[in-house]
């Protein structure tokens, strides 16, 4: 098998017909508009709908286009966009909630030593932005 051929079995097999309704109802553009968009003639957008030989593709500019005027990733290109990249989940806060640190005194007595020891803070600023950051954690409850 020939370099080429071979090459050419692997890219077809990644290759996705274009649907174009879908195209055409996610832009809000008939064939008309999709080819003016992409800059090409009609019968190369509908090319896009076929696997075969004399077949197209949009271009990397017609794509960004396409995109920008509401195409999806999963119908320029067949994927499933959404399961691929999941969201990343919500951020947790790593800060104890109020209720562990009442439970907890040693907790704070260690945070209390650990910042007299860096110097950042006085015992009286300790014991204040400690009260304060229960304060807020718990809605003003302490």
């Amino acid at each position: 098998m020939a370099i080429f051929e071979y090459m050419s079995e692997t890219e077809n097999k990644y290759l996705q017909k274009v649907n174009l309704e879908t195209l055409q109802k996610e832009t809000g553009l008939d064939m008309k508009g999709l080819a003016d968009l992409a800059g090409i003639g009609p019968k190369v957008v509908y090319k896009w709908a076929y696997l075969h030989k004399d077949s197209s593709r949009p271009d990397y500019n017609a794509i960004v286009r396409l995109l920008q005027k509401g195409a999806t990733v999963e119908t320029l290109f067949g994927v499933d966009y959404a399961a691929t990249h999941k969201l990343a989940p919500e951020p947790v806060s790593a800060a104890p909630s109020p209720e562990f640190i009442k439970a907890h005194p040693e907790l704070l007595e260690g945070m209390r030593e650990q910042l007299l020891e860096m110097g950042f803070v006085s015992k009286d600023q300790i014991e204040d932005l400690i009260r304060q950051a229960i304060e807020r954690k718990s809605g003003g409850k302490v």
